[in-house]
């Protein structure tokens, strides 16, 4: 029987120290090269200095295409980018100054799947009035420069919805078009890749919740949001598709009540074609109770619940498993390479079972799932972000509250 082991992965966050401050152009794109670490007046030179397993680490997000590239978001301590050869997180955003201290929070991260050097991030850690607005970074070379736009809409990495998403995401019929939800006004979608945006129609309308669209995710040809705003009845959709990048229509079927309330994060199955969605009572970290995994075949439009049960529970007829009262939380799920002879990705989920929080992988398309982590491997909450390696089986990582990134293979 094979052996899981889990190890910690350093998380360089919140260190910034950056020398210089960029210009505020209102409503213009404007350029955004990272500050070396140069000496500065006082005789000093500042740099990061590296920290091990801290900070909350609201998503990971690996290139489908590139072995190693990986970017983490946090809440309040910037964007990184993962370096194979190194074995070490570059910060992306230490060029930011005091005058942007409230675009050290990440909001969401896209990569452009036919183009690996193209990263993307909407930046903002706040939606108060007495906070400014918020603004997205893009870069050609995987973060090492990046160009900038202000926008007149504010975001919230500090607040609850974290680590929902990603809200950010390259339209799959075109790298030029990206799409970008946001919490109190709507849906904004870019046709110059990143440098200008509008609103476009969206069907649901804010409310004083601040969570708005909580994530966008392509499956195919079509794009899928999640609303956070509904309040869980068939009346309230909270899952929007469109096909053809102008009118958006609530999908089908969809799940209703308390567990299915929020949609967290979703997760495409290209081989299957089919759609994973993690939904809570709440929009997290606080306040979530309840929660349940969902399946969408977007062949057939046929939505199976695939919630883990409680080890040892009862299980339905196979299509999926019944949820159970002792499974009071699902928050995140993600896919990473197939096992040996299998044809669709492995299924990790970060969720709770009882009183704690646990960690699983599926390798038969959910149909069963198997605790990966143990109680001497607990981390608190850790509904933010999960993924699998896309090169390497039984390999994941884990975005928690305050201790960075974890990272587990079988050994």
């Amino acid at each position: 029987m094979s052996t899981f082991h889990l190890s910690r992965r350093s998380i360089l966050a919140g260190s910034a120290a950056a020398l210089v401050s960029l210009p505020t152009i209102s409503g213009q794109a404007q350029a955004a090269a990272p500050a070396p670490a140069a000496v500065a007046k006082s005789g000093y030179r500042w740099r990061n200095a590296v920290m091990g397993g801290t900070g909350f680490i609201t998503g990971v997000l690996f290139h489908p295409s590139v072995r190693g590239l990986a970017y983490a978001r946090t809440d309040i301590g910037g964007a990184y980018r993962w370096d194979d050869r190194t074995d070490r997180w570059i910060p992306l955003t230490d060029h930011l100054g005091w005058d942007d201290w409230n675009l050290l929070g990440v909001e969401a991260m896209a990569v452009d799947p036919a183009h690996p050097g193209r990263v993307y991030l909407t930046l903002g850690t706040y939606t108060q009035s007495w906070a400014g607005n918020g603004a997205v970074l893009r870069s050609e070379d995987r973060g090492a420069t990046w160009k900038r736009t202000d926008l007149t809409v504010r975001f919230g990495t500090n607040e609850d919805g974290r680590g929902c998403g990603e809200r950010l995401l390259v339209d799959p019929r075109s790298g030029d078009t990206l799409w970008l939800g946001t919490r109190h006004d709507g849906l904004l979608k870019s046709t110059d890749r990143g440098a200008t945006w509008k609103a476009v129609s969206f069907p649901a309308t804010p409310s004083a919740t601040g969570q708005g669209i909580t994530l966008l995710v392509a499956a195919g040809h079509s794009v899928y949001a999640g609303w956070g705003d509904s309040d869980g009845t068939a009346d309230h959709p909270n899952l929007y598709r469109t096909s053809d990048g102008k009118t958006w229509e609530p999908v089908p079927g969809q799940p209703t009540g308390a567990a299915a309330k929020v949609p967290i994060r979703a997760a495409y199955d290209r081989h299957t074609r089919e759609l994973y969605v993690t939904y809570a009572n709440s929009p997290g970290p606080n306040g979530q109770s309840d929660g349940s995994v969902h399946q969408l075949g977007t062949a057939d439009a046929k939505w199976t619940e695939v919630t883990p049960v409680k080890p040892g529970g009862a299980t339905s007829d196979g299509a999926g498993f019944t949820k159970v009262g002792s499974c009071r939380a699902s928050h995140t799920l993600g896919f990473g390479k197939a096992a040996k002879g299998a044809s669709y990705p492995a299924i990790y989920m970060a969720g709770g079972i009882e009183d704690f929080n646990a960690v699983y992988r599926s390798d038969d398309e959910a149909r069963t799932w198997t605790r990966i982590n143990d109680d001497q491997h607990r981390w608190g909450w850790t509904g933010a972000a999960i993924t699998g390696d896309p090169r390497v089986h039984g390999r994941v990582y884990l975005a928690t509250n305050g201790r960075g990134v974890q990272y587990g293979e079988l050994v």
